[in-house]
């Protein structure tokens, strides 16, 4: 068996031990914790709760902290090939024998526990459980910690010594559990600002960030938000990264720092990063404006606007809802990648619940051919052909085609582009990778 098909095993068994479906509250996990021995309350962590870019600033900022010389610990979630992507330790994914041994004790733990036995946490639940497990077990100086979803009823929420709060752009997903307004899904966020804790906002409209700003006064905390405190001077975005400065208020300047991932959102999310870690080196001198260089220029984080270097070039990116797939277009027309300077195909994929008629329309205003695909053996992934006929409402380049196997979308959108983009749901991108652009045949064809 190998590396991958053992991941897939342990989470089988983590699936099979879990209560299906999504079951909002902070008892059973709780529970859990206390059976374990409260491994949530054994590290120092930084918790990233919001809805888009959680996921490149948790990899900034764990990235700064390990070259500040740190040993640190980076928890997010969802994967793209297998689970063990979702905690490095020092950078590093753990062996698959840590993480059975992991999930074989909470796993062992539910089944003992009669009130876990009868109401069994959520997969995400035990995944948290089992990977908080190894965390405590490495005496890691600090763990950079995504929220899945939510926020207040998020497991992660149980963290016992957070350092700092980090709430990035919000926007409306997951609108069943959250709430149906903008403002109902900030208020889910926001909960998790602690007493005393100091929290900074990526910022948003006046309403969310009044909304931010009363919350801090409840918590009796320092509350900073990004565009008020600072101001970003873009220098270039390219397909190489951005680079950028940043002026705080108080006249101290961060000048000419450069991020490796593409996308003028980028700049945002690297500025929160920044922004955040200096809060932090009020508490921790190993942060020093060179480790924060060198951190940010050495981030990776795989899938999102994420550069092949074949021919033609491909572009794979996991932007999904209408602000991730507006950061997507806004960030295409700034490369000059339309169809007005390049020849551009786009290959989509959708799930059922995500708000794809907007992305569609958003999309067309790239003027590309596009290409609508599925991820294959999931239920949830919208099918091919239902995509396309959503997206004859808008106009393309030339009429949408509605392919379900990723890989023949992909070899047709190849054939007459000079660069593909890929997007619209991260398990399309994961089964990209995981699947197609490993196999030296197909990278060939290309």
């Amino acid at each position: 068996m190998n590396e991958r098909s053992r991941y897939i095993e342990i989470e089988n068994q983590l699936e099979q031990i879990s209560s299906p479906g999504i079951h909002p509250g902070l008892e059973r996990i709780s529970r859990l914790f206390e059976c374990l021995g409260h491994p949530e309350k054994c590290f120092p962590a930084i918790h990233i709760v919001g809805t888009n870019g959680k996921g490149s600033t948790s990899a900034y900022i764990e990235s700064i902290l390990r070259e500040s010389g740190m040993r640190t610990a980076m928890y997010t979630s969802p994967h793209l090939v297998h689970m063990g992507e979702r905690l490095l330790i020092n950078g590093h994914a753990l062996s698959c024998e840590k993480w059975e041994e992991a999930a074989q004790k909470v796993i062992s733990t539910v089944k003992e526990n009669a009130q876990l036995a009868l109401d069994p946490p959520t997969y995400f639940e035990i995944f948290t459980a089992t990977a908080f497990l190894l965390i405590a077990s490495f005496d890691v100086d600090i763990a950079v910690i995504e929220a899945g979803m939510g926020g207040r009823l998020d497991a992660t929420n149980t963290l016992g010594n957070v350092l700092l709060t980090i709430i990035t752009p919000i926007s409306k997903d997951h609108m069943e559990y959250l709430g149906d307004t903008l403002e109902a899904i900030a208020m889910e966020k926001f909960a998790v600002i602690r007493k005393g804790v100091p929290a900074l906002f990526a910022g948003g409209s006046h309403t969310l960030c009044s909304l931010f700003k009363t919350e801090c006064l409840k918590k009796e905390t320092q509350g900073v938000i990004v565009p008020e405190t600072y101001t970003v001077s873009t220098k270039n975005v390219s397909l190489q990264g951005a680079t950028f400065t940043l002026t705080h208020n108080n006249g101290n300047v961060y000048a000419d720092i450069h991020t490796p991932l593409i996308g003028t959102h980028q700049i945002a999310n690297s500025a929160v990063a920044l922004a955040s870690m200096d809060i932090l080196r009020n508490k921790m001198d190993k942060i020093t404006e060179q480790s924060i260089r060198r951190g940010l220029a050495k981030t990776c984080w795989p899938g999102r606007m994420e550069l092949i270097k074949h021919t033609p070039p491909i572009i794979l990116d996991g932007a999904h809802n209408d602000d991730g797939i507006t950061k997507l277009v806004e960030s295409l027309k700034t490369l000059g990648i339309n169809n007005d300077k390049e020849k551009l195909a786009i290959v989509y994929a959708s799930m059922k619940d995500k708000e794809h008629d907007i992305a569609l329309k958003k999309l067309s205003g790239l003027k590309p051919h596009l290409f609508c695909t599925e991820v294959p053996e999931m239920e949830r992934s919208a099918k091919a052909e239902f995509l396309r006929k959503e997206a004859l409402q808008y106009t393309w380049a030339s009429t949408p085609k509605g392919i379900s196997d990723p890989r023949e979308a992909i070899y047709n959108a190849c054939q007459d582009s000079s660069i593909v983009v890929c997007c619209g749901s991260l398990y399309l991108i994961g089964y990209i990778k995981s699947f197609i652009l490993q196999e030296a045949t197909f990278c060939n064809e290309l």
